[in-house]
């Protein structure tokens, strides 16, 4: 019997990988959460299921939102699916997002089994492991435990998926005649939908990077002549239209800041929100951020040094995905900057929900670090020793940084999941609590009691039969007294 070839062993490696992400993301999501939905969640509920099961939910409702700003209309669809088939269920939403998060790893490691290869295989199998580790960061535990998480990263997995798709039509072998033109129509038509459909207010990043690749792509591509470089331009164009149309359809409602000035608080802020990205949020007050602006500075650092590394190395020329990684955390970064600690302070830079996007920019500095450390050692020590090994040692410093975070966050799972319980308790009493108790819903007063009576109406959430919360209610039935059953007769 013949031994397993290196394809087959980097199969089995990369497959074990995601075995163990997965494994390590759900074991997490179900000691963390319960099945009652939190937050936002309630805003307009008992107005959408009266329209759902009165049969007057039409499409118009997919572009009316309870946050404007967070306009995405591919929404709707997805809340009337997990109404109708898993009766919002909050475990269901979360299962999904991680669902989600898992397919958008395999699309990574697709990626990076074809763009990273050192001639090496355990070192090639170590990168893969740090972009699981920094893909399953725990510290964005406020989307992944939340009802929005199938959502957000079902917007990750699209994003991601644009990004790959530019990638591949910016580097691969173009044909002759219409085809290439009509690969490039498809890539901005792609790219458009997704950003239409489910970009919510995170599309900023979204287009900049892309818009930023596809420029620099076309200063930096000696063998691609006019015609190329003008498709690429006529997708980016259709792109950014419809970033124009979505701006121009929230703009006027959003409700955003004026925005933090540019200057010292506005440097600070970014600072704060790199070192977010691996500090636990609940592990110091909200009113010392000196630990958060140190970590942001390493992180700040980290990724000065590995856009260097980028173009210096030329790695443009085997991918273009791990910069767009870059360049969109930190114009989203520099958005949610503006437009949210004006109104909210600086502690809502803190906030587990934005790591999701911050997360993103450590994928592509252990992307970036990892293609270049495999370029050096295929090319055989042609250059210094040292290079490659400061490349180690900063994806290792920010995989340690997650692994922190995470053994953090898997600490406080249980204690997550007693809030949901004592969730639960005030619904299943709901008519008993007080506007104080319901404080824990994080939502106001009336939309959580507007919500969970809608949920009662239509046998939703605990209510439910398949709920393990279920109590199924008894008939009830008159007792007529003796001397009244005596007269009818």
């Amino acid at each position: 019997m013949t031994g397993i070839n290196e394809k087959q062993k980097r199969f089995i490696a990369t497959a074990a990988i995601v075995v163990l992400a997965a494994l390590f993301l759900f074991r997490y999501l179900a000691m963390t959460n319960e099945e009652i939905p939190l937050m936002d969640f309630y805003i307009g509920f008992e107005t959408f299921a009266d329209k759902v099961f009165s049969n007057q939910l039409t499409i118009s409702d997919c572009f009316v939102l309870p946050h404007p700003i967070h306009w995405a209309p591919l929404g709707t669809p997805l809340q009337l699916f997990f109404l109708k088939v898993f009766k919002c269920n909050n475990l269901a939403y979360v299962y999904f997002g991680g669902g989600f998060l898992i397919l958008t790893l395999i699309m990574v490691l697709v990626w990076a089994n074809r763009t990273i290869r050192s001639g090496k295989l355990w070192v090639d199998i170590l990168i893969y492991l740090g972009i699981a580790i920094c893909m399953t960061n725990l510290n964005q535990w406020e989307i992944l435990d939340l009802w929005c998480s199938a959502a957000f990263m079902l917007r990750i997995l699209l994003y991601f998926l644009v990004f790959l798709t530019v990638d591949r039509f910016l580097l691969k072998e173009k044909t002759k005649g219409g085809r290439t033109l009509l690969q490039g129509l498809g890539c901005g038509v792609l790219g458009g939908l997704v950003l239409i459909l489910l970009s919510g207010a995170y599309y900023p990043g979204y287009i900049v990077a892309i818009s930023a690749v596809i420029i620099l792509h076309v200063f930096l591509a000696k063998n691609e002549g006019k015609k190329e470089k003008g498709i690429a331009l006529i997708a980016l164009l259709i792109m950014i239209g419809s970033a124009a149309f979505v701006y121009l359809t929230t703009a006027s409602n959003a409700g955003i800041s004026d925005g933090t000035a540019f200057g010292t608080d506005y440097l600070r802020g970014f600072f704060v929100m790199l070192g977010s990205t691996v500090i636990p949020q609940s592990s110091i007050p909200l009113t010392d951020f000196t630990e958060h602006i140190v970590v942001g500075v390493i992180i700040f650092l980290f990724v000065v040094e590995t856009v260097i590394v980028f173009f210096k190395d030329r790695l443009y020329e085997k991918s273009w995905f791990p910069l767009m990684c870059l360049i969109y955390a930190g114009t989203s970064v520099a958005i949610i900057i503006y437009g949210r600690s004006d109104s909210y302070g600086f502690g809502t830079l803190t906030s587990s929900r934005y790591v999701v996007e911050t997360t993103i920019g450590l994928l592509g500095i252990v992307m970036i670090q990892g293609m270049s450390i495999s370029k050096h050692i295929r090319e055989k020590g042609t250059k210094p020793a040292i290079r490659r090994a400061a490349g180690a040692v900063i994806a290792l410093c920010v995989a340690g940084m997650v692994i922190y975070a995470n053994v953090q966050e898997h600490k406080a799972g249980p204690y997550r999941k007693a809030y949901y319980q004592n969730m639960i308790r005030l619904a299943l009493d709901i008519d008993n609590a007080s506007d104080d108790e319901l404080v824990v819903f994080q939502a106001s007063a009336s939309d959580v009691r507007s919500g969970i009576a809608a949920m009662k109406k239509y046998k939703l959430c605990l209510w439910a039969e398949n709920s393990k919360y279920y109590q199924k209610e008894e008939p009830v039935t008159e007792t007529i007294p003796a001397e009244a059953a005596g007269n009818a007769v």
